[in-house]
């Protein structure tokens, strides 16, 4: 009987013993999938051409999103959960896209619900508030909840060979206005009366999904614009493409022109400012595609979608 009790007692320090280390084994594997979501994060924001790609964006919201659904009970998870929402929201400022606020609205609303008493409720729910203020602001803006597929992103590998800027994204060039020149398609404003000082282009920049290519242009106030579609010229060697003169603005210095896309649909994006105060912005193209042009304000921002055909 005695020997009974010891054995029992053993298998019992065995199991106890062996649930410890289990326990301690899911706490380091949740601590280490955070650690490595945290560093895909870090690598994102540290690259403009990744952070060009819903992707890219994507595959990070993923990696938090491991911990919270493969150790829901774990100290990581409401952290990484928290984490997507901000994401998301990060997400948005880049693609101009309602879609990723209401995705991360959704992430504040399952945080709240999932851990009511976690310290970074508080913080939840204040981004819930903004995000409501942002999409009153945001009334222009085209939603898509859209998930790209990397498939149908046939210039993807090209477009991330190289992360980072190399010497073709950073060397100036000289005025372009000679060779994108064409019949004028569109004539349009912003969403204010123009300055009647030049308006200065602060920063170009694009994201690119499985639906379109989209180009943005920050400005500190609201401009005139005319653009127009030029199909391939083979006897000058020239690409499809799209330009769009800003009127009465100019470059901030230190933004370089080009800008290495090569996503399957954009090659490159070239702007200069030309000798009668305006600003051209060039889109070569792979390929022919339908775009539109829509404005925002505050801050000022001027959208070209190239659409995927």
């Amino acid at each position: 009987m005695e020997m009974k009790a010891r054995i029992l007692c053993t298998l019992l320090f065995c199991s106890i013993l062996l649930l410890a280390l289990v326990a301690v084994s899911r706490a380091e594997a949740s601590r280490e999938i955070l650690e490595s979501a945290q560093k895909k994060y870090e690598t994102l924001l540290k690259l403009e051409k990744r952070r060009s790609s819903k992707t890219m964006w994507l595959e990070v919201i993923n990696a938090f999103d491991r911990v919270v659904k493969g150790y829901p009970h774990s100290e990581e998870a409401p952290r990484a959960l928290f984490a997507e929402g901000c994401i998301w929201r990060e997400m948005f400022n880049y693609s101009i896209t309602l879609g990723e606020l209401y995705r991360a609205e959704e992430v504040f609303k399952k945080f709240i619900k999932t851990y009511p008493r976690h310290e970074l409720a508080v913080d939840a729910k204040k981004n819930i508030e903004e995000i409501e203020r942002q999409k009153k602001d945001s009334s222009l803006i085209s939603v898509s909840t859209t998930k790209p597929d990397p498939n149908k992103f046939p210039g993807r590998d090209v477009a991330l060979k190289n992360d980072g800027a190399g010497p073709e994204d950073t060397a100036p060039r000289k005025d372009v206005s000679k060779d994108t020149t064409g019949e004028k398609k569109n004539i349009g404003k912003t969403d204010a009366d123009p300055a009647p000082s030049p308006v200065s282009i602060k920063k170009i920049r694009y994201f690119t999904d499985d639906t379109r290519t989209r180009i943005v242009v920050d400005m500190d106030a609201a401009v005139s614009f005319e653009d127009a579609a030029l199909p391939r010229d083979a006897s000058k060697g020239t690409p499809p493409r799209i330009y769009v003169d800003l009127i009465g603005a100019s470059v901030t210095s230190g933004l370089y022109s080009p800008l290495t896309v090569k996503d399957g649909l954009v090659s490159r994006i070239r702007w200069s400012n030309t000798k009668n105060g305006v600003v051209r912005v060039v889109l070569d193209l792979e390929e022919k595609a339908d775009y539109k042009i829509f404005c925002l304000g505050g801050p000022h921002r001027l959208v070209i979608d190239v659409l995927r055909n």
